[in-house]
């Protein structure tokens, strides 16, 4: 599996099945919305990676959400999990807590999160 990006008009590509497995970028309260809200059909298991944005930024990336506590959330149910960013290069400096974000699959939002603890602190916002 690939992922692609854009930064400032230059277009990166990962080989996510390459990445190392490290620790997690943050952890975060996931929210994932109902069937009739647009979410999902089925379950998510732990490690599943939909796409992150974050609100105030147009690029997007890869998270493996990591669930702490249990295997599997159903549609409309709430979780705590470890995400690690396939590129948090591109956030530097970003991630405070309390931050919101939106996780996706394409243009399908199915899912919002709350940043509870940042782990990487080279994606921890200084000035917070």
């Amino acid at each position: 599996y690939f992922l692609t990006y854009k930064v400032d008009d230059e277009i990166h590509l990962v080989n996510i099945d390459k990445l190392k497995k490290g620790e997690p970028d943050f952890i975060a309260e996931l929210t994932y919305l109902t069937t009739e809200e647009g979410g999902r059909k089925g379950i998510a298991a732990s490690g599943y990676r939909p796409h992150l944005k974050f609100e105030g930024r147009k690029e997007l990336t890869s998270g493996e959400q990591i669930f702490i506590d249990k295997e599997k959330v159903l549609p409309g149910e709430t979780v705590t999990a470890e995400i690690r960013m396939a590129s948090p290069h591109i956030f530097l400096n970003y991630l405070y807590i309390g931050k919101c974000f939106e996780f996706g699959e394409g243009p399908n939002i199915i899912g919002h999160g709350k940043v509870l603890k940042v782990i990487n602190q080279s994606l921890l916002q200084a000035s917070r």
